[in-house]
């Protein structure tokens, strides 16, 4: 009893707290967790307003009481008692079930007490303005982008509007400059950090790491277009820029006042051992002088292929960025499931609604677009450019897709980082747009916005797309990539938060007005080391320790072994799945417990750790680390333990209208109903013994016709079987003999009148899909017990 604490009267002042576990050995017990550091408020993060005996619960979890606090940057739960989980923190600002981030919020559902309600629960409506102080909120119901469900309820509390207000006011993402997290976890908040590929520097590495020519000799240039003096300037783009080196400054300044926002053709990747190229673009304008300035461009180009190829164009459907709005939003409403009510409604005709959403379909675009794109760079060995409206969603998205697949370099961590600080940071993806819902250029407010006016959410998530392709490839390829899916897991949550500037600013611009800048790398800035230990791929590691075992040399990360030369991406519905990983993660009934990747990857660790013991020659460090009990979506869940029992009513359940429309399928053959003679005439049981003998009578044969009823054939298997040793061969398509002791027998159902000039009768009609060479046998072998035959068709 020395360990007991009592929390009876305890003093309201120095609450009682338990400890949360962060220890993952396998056999972690509560004596052993470790206590979770406290997670301070961030510098300037000033508490805005409060609400006492609050009831908190997220998703598939049980209420807590206690307080909930909302500043600037998060809502905050203070509970009385903190549970304790077996899951390691992974933020280092945000916890895992008591912080949600502000920018996070995709919707607001309130409901509103109302006195016509009469005892009945109030109904959810979405919040988009501010609520009167005469109308009291009963619960507050946050959907969040990352496809979590919180719930607060209020009922026991007051002043819950007042609450909503806030958290209504401070999710909606104003000026960087008002924004207290940008740049918070960076020194002097990203104000001295280096803002990538906005220099010489990092294009000339990347030429150079393509073996492309850097001398007066080269194909390509980089181009100042800030400081060349052009009247004309090219929004989105970083000062400096790669084009042809045939173009003169006067073609140059033609194209800047042709493309659509100056965002002419730039050079942003070449294949090393060919001679084509990638280059991104916008629209350009269609005037007289089209034809001039596209023949003129594209000639520079081909003088930069040694076979003089001209570059092929490819241009991005223009309703794209409304599409992924549409999508996220009807993705975003089947997958933010708060209960097991819901859960089960949702999981009937899974498939079907996952389809009507359109996300597969846009993931499935971008993957044909990036097939395509990498057929014509690969298999023809010629350049390509990438024209979209602005050029700075889809294009981005191919383009870089179709880098990851042809140049192996990008399949890594170290790659990954400079892939996004070059095509998404330098490029001008509007980040802030797209996923905050913040637009603060002033050349932008006065026209139209790109989304319906009867959107769900303010965001169209192209990031979000793109994330979603590459965890495709790494599915399909995955000992071709050396980090894990949780590093794209962690740069969607990490890009929520707001705390990146780069990922919070629509352009280079932006951030250097602002004076904030850095891109999410390195990971371990945002993330516990906990949970940055699962970022590296134990399956690519575990290749590249086989091959050091098998030369008896050590572990080189830089091994070729692994690296294909290009990959190809999928093109069918068959191979691309829903990122359950991500989406459902949060949902405990769609993820196993103690099973899925987590088991598979401990379960090799052990093998590798083995091995290197029998060895002694390489060492393998430890990847996987987990709980006793874990879910297949560790470490982002806890385990089901019980689900409740729910009662559906009949309008719940959907049920076929043709019953005799279900086939049952055995593994050996599909036996439908539709293909099988139905007797209309009879009800009784076609498995009784005495209905048998009288058949074979009327018959004069030991086989007899059997027709079966599409109900019986479900339920009308009884105990009155034939004995094992005796086995009824029943001919499908076999004529039926005439019996000469039952001369005027009546004609079956279903079978013609009309008699042959033999005097034999016609024969049943023949099924469909069936032949009568060789003619099948339906075997029926029946035992003693009352169990459903085994039925094979030989």
């Amino acid at each position: 009893m020395s360990n007991f604490t009592s929390f009876v009267d305890y003093d309201s002042e120095k609450k009682p707290s338990i400890a949360v576990s962060t220890h993952f050995a396998t056999s972690a017990t509560s004596s052993e967790c470790v206590a979770k550091k406290p997670i301070n408020l961030l510098a300037n993060e000033i508490e805005s307003y409060s609400c006492e005996n609050v009831s908190f619960s997220m998703q598939f979890g049980e209420s807590e009481q206690g307080k909930v606090v909302c500043t600037k940057v998060r809502v905050r739960f203070e509970p009385l008692v903190p549970k304790e989980r077996d899951l390691p923190q992974r933020s280092k600002y945000f916890d895992n079930f008591y912080d949600v981030p502000l920018t996070a919020i995709a919707k607001i559902e309130v409901a509103i007490v109302k006195s016509s309600n009469k005892g009945k629960p109030d109904k959810f409506q979405r919040m988009e303005y501010n609520l009167s102080s005469m109308e009291t909120v009963s619960i507050i119901k946050l959907i969040l982008k990352d496809m979590r469900v919180v719930t607060v309820d209020l009922r026991r509390s007051q002043n819950g509007t007042a609450l909503a207000n806030q958290i209504l006011f401070f999710a909606k993402s104003g000026p960087i400059e008002k924004m207290v997290q940008v740049g918070a976890a960076m020194d002097e908040k990203g104000r001295k950090a280096k803002i990538p590929y906005n220099g010489y520097d990092a294009w000339y590495s990347e030429l150079q790491r393509c073996q492309q020519k850097t001398d007066s000799s080269s194909n390509w240039t980089i181009c100042a277009l800030h400081k060349e003096g052009f009247n004309y300037a090219a929004q989105g783009y970083p000062m400096y820029v790669v084009v042809s080196n045939y173009l003169s400054r006067t073609d140059i300044e033609r194209q800047l006042q042709h493309y659509k926002q100056g965002r002419l053709p730039i050079w942003v990747w070449s294949r090393s051992n060919g001679n084509a190229s990638l280059l991104i673009s916008a629209e350009h304008e269609n005037n007289v002088a089209t034809p001039e300035i596209l023949a003129k461009m594209q000639d520079s180009i081909a003088r930069c292929h040694p076979s003089s190829e001209k570059p092929h164009v490819i241009r991005m459907d223009a309703d794209f960025v409304a599409n992924v709005g549409k999508a996220f939003d009807h993705l975003l409403s089947l997958c933010a499931i708060d209960s097991y009510e819901q859960y089960v409604s949702r999981e009937h005709n899974w498939s079907t609604k996952l389809h009507r959403t359109g996300w597969l379909h846009l993931v499935k675009s971008c993957l044909l677009t990036t097939f395509e794109t990498v057929r014509w760079i690969v298999d023809r060995d010629r350049s390509v450019i990438l024209q979209e409206e602005e050029g700075r969603d889809l294009s981005i998205v191919v383009a870089s897709l179709t880098q990851i697949c042809c140049d192996p370099f990008y399949r890594t961590t170290t790659g990954l980082q400079q892939l996004i600080e070059k095509m998404w940071i330098a490029l001008g993806h509007p980040f802030g747009e797209r996923l905050l819902g913040r637009d603060d250029d002033a050349t932008r407010r006065g026209k139209a916005p790109t989304r319906a006016a009867s959107a769900r959410t303010d965001v169209a998530p192209t990031w979000l797309l793109f994330l979603d392709c590459v965890a495709q490839l790494h599915r399909i390829y995955t000992f071709e990539f050396t980090f894990s899916p949780h590093v794209l897991i962690a740069l969607w949550d990490l890009s929520l938060t707001g705390m990146v500037p780069a990922m919070t600013c629509n352009n280079l611009e932006e951030q250097l007005c602002s004076q904030v800048g850095g891109g999410p790398f390195p990971l371990d800035r945002y993330f516990e080391k906990a949970y940055s230990r699962m970022f590296g791929n134990i399956w690519h590691d575990s290749v590249l320790f086989l091959e050091s075992v098998k030369k008896n040399q050590p572990i080189c990360s830089n091994s070729k072994f692994l690296q294909c030369e290009f990959i190809r991406p999928p093109t069918s519905f068959c191979d691309i799945h829903l990122w359950s990983d991500c989406y459902l993660r949060w949902i405990l009934p769609a993820n196993g417990r103690s099973s899925g990747a987590p088991s598979e990857e401990a379960a090799l660790d052990e093998k590798m750790i083995e091995l290197a013991r029998r060895v002694r020659s390489c060492e393998w460090k430890k990847h996987v680390e987990l709980p006793e009990e874990f879910s297949s979506a560790f470490p982002y869940s806890i385990p089901e333990i019980c689900r409740p029992i729910i009662d559906l009513h009949d309008s719940d359940l959907e049920r076929p209208t043709d019953l005799d429309a279900i086939s049952i399928n055995s593994s050996f053959n599909s036996l439908s109903f539709t293909q099988t003679p139905v007797n209309n005439t009879t009800t009784e049981s076609i498995f009784d013994q005495s209905t048998l003998d009288k058949r074979n009578r009327a018959y004069g044969m030991e086989s007899p016709m059997i027709s079966m009823r599409p109900k019986e054939q479900i339920v009308g298997f009884s105990k009155y079987a034939f004995d094992e040793r005796r086995m009824t061969e029943t001919p499908i398509l076999g004529q039926s003999p005439q019996a000469a002791s039952t001369p005027n027998r009546p004609t079956p159902a279903r079978r013609s009148n009309t008699v042959r000039a033999d005097n034999r009768p016609v024969p049943p009609p023949r099924p469909a899909g069936l032949s009568a060479h060789p003619e099948p046998i339906l075997r029926v072998r029946i035992e003693q017990e009352e169990t459903s035959p085994t039925v094979t068709r030989f």
